[in-house]
């Protein structure tokens, strides 16, 4: 497994590649917190689209690292889950909780739209 990030029109875009599993998730959790650093409070895009294999720690930790960025008033989405994987997050209901999106350009576009103000 091996995470990397970088920040691309003001979001936080994180990629994992390879396989995150139970004696690797909290592994998995500090790279991501290591990557996104005290960007919490901005938009994070995980890209999970080379993500090969991702057990229920794993998505557990993807669940803790959205709240940790709902908490400190930032956004988190999803994008490039391989067919399998995102079925598991739909079962699970990870995806009514998670937006998720089809790719890394359909996730960018989402969060880094910046909401017109009503005043």
């Amino acid at each position: 497994m091996k995470v990397t990030s970088r920040i691309r029109a003001g979001v936080t875009v994180v990629s994992v590649h390879g396989r995150v599993f139970r004696h690797r998730a909290d592994v998995f959790a500090s790279w991501v917190h290591m990557e996104v650093g005290d960007r919490y409070t901005g938009p994070v895009l995980l890209d999970a689209g080379k993500m090969t294999y991702i057990n229920s720690a794993g998505m557990v930790t993807i669940l803790r690292l959205a709240r940790r960025c709902a908490r400190h008033g930032g956004r988190f989405a999803l994008c490039g889950l391989a067919e399998g994987i995102d079925r598991a997050f739909e079962v699970l209901g990870f995806d009514r909780i998670i937006d998720t999106y089809d790719s890394a350009d359909e996730g960018m576009a989402a969060l880094s739209h910046e909401p017109e103000s009503h005043d």
